[in-house]
């Protein structure tokens, strides 16, 4: 019986450090992200040349 009485301060704490955990997440996946976009450019800049490398030996 006494648990759930023990249990809830700390039920409290837990949701607090979770909604700062989410905050941490929400900008660490921001920055994910942009990285995502960044090295997507490249790899897409990287592929063009590849075409274009083959197109050349093909014609």
């Amino acid at each position: 019986g006494l648990d759930f009485l023990k249990k809830k301060p700390d039920e409290e704490g837990k949701s607090h450090e979770f909604a700062k955990h989410r905050r941490e997440l929400k900008h660490f996946v921001r920055l994910k992200v942009k990285n995502n976009v960044r090295n997507f450019n490249k790899y897409k800049k990287k592929i063009g040349i590849k075409k274009r490398k083959l197109l050349r030996r093909n014609k």
